[in-house]
């Protein structure tokens, strides 16, 4: 159970809160009725951003192709003798090791 100055602090607080909340709105819906948009508030006096064009799809066969020419331009080999590959390689390793030796207490292999 809250003291009296808890409790005024509480009350206090929720005031305030609701207070400053009641007023955005009352602001927001003013600024609203005079044709103001609240989030082009900032941006007065400056032109309206076109409107974004939406992405033309992407044909399915296109797609296709696009796939097919990473794929054979891809060098298995070399991608897996690099440095990089290898050393995250050996990390996910040890943290799958480390995960299971921890969580069960014994050392599977």
């Amino acid at each position: 159970m809250p003291n009296k100055f808890q409790f005024a602090f509480l009350t206090s607080f929720t005031v305030v809160l609701f207070s400053l909340v009641g007023l955005s709105h009352f602001v927001r819906s003013k600024l609203r009725d005079a044709g103001y948009d609240i989030s082009n508030l900032i941006l007065i006096g400056l032109p309206k951003p076109e409107p974004i064009e939406p992405a033309v799809p992407m044909d399915l066969n296109q797609l296709k192709d696009q796939a097919l020419a990473f794929y054979k331009t891809l060098d298995v080999a070399s991608l897996t003798s690099s440095p990089l590959f290898l050393i995250t390689s050996a990390l996910v390793l040890a943290a799958a090791f480390l995960t299971n030796f921890l969580t069960t207490g014994r050392l599977k292999l």
